[in-house]
């Protein structure tokens, strides 16, 4: 993927993160066909609580991840999920935070239902045809009817033979 792609995945996902009802399930259903790994990266730390908020000044919030290694004080650096970058203060200073300084992004049982469906379909857009493959056994198997369009729309997109086999089974 472009830069141009991967800020425009970066978008949609905090979008995503910062959005409620249909208009969340929507948009995260537009990230399913990325095959992006910061994606499935992101989605998967939702769905343990570890997507924090950041409140800006301008009364924006920003969506981060807590980098796992912590300082003496134990607390993080935060990457920001719009860009990939650690969040600043205005000197440019790194900010670090521990858990409990920040709001983590809610994701109910339903949210986390829909998250994990996206997280199963992405892998059926990774670039690497084995992936692909072992995604389709994978959703093939669990005989889950809502995983049925999703299979049938990649027929139409999948180029590698081994991966339309698998498909048509």
């Amino acid at each position: 993927t472009s830069a141009e792609e991967t800020g425009a995945l970066r978008r949609t996902l905090v979008q995503a993160l910062l959005s409620t009802g249909s208009r969340q399930q929507q948009l995260l259903g537009e990230l399913a066909d990325s095959g992006a790994p910061f994606i499935r990266d992101v989605l998967t730390e939702w769905t343990r609580g570890e997507v924090y908020l950041y409140p800006q000044a301008s009364g924006s919030d920003v969506p981060v991840l807590l980098e796992e290694q912590q300082d003496a004080d134990g607390k993080s650096r935060a990457l920001r999920i719009d860009n990939g970058r650690f969040l600043r203060d205005a000197a440019g200073r790194e900010l670090r935070f521990s858990p409990d300084d920040l709001n983590s992004v809610d994701a109910g049982l339903h949210l986390r239902s829909v998250i994990q469906q996206v997280l199963d379909t992405l892998e059926l857009a990774d670039p690497d045809a084995d992936v692909r493959r072992a995604a389709v056994v994978k959703l093939g198997y669990s005989q889950k009817m809502q995983y049925r369009p999703v299979l049938q729309a990649r027929l139409g997109k999948e180029m590698d033979a081994g991966v339309r086999k698998a498909l048509r089974e």
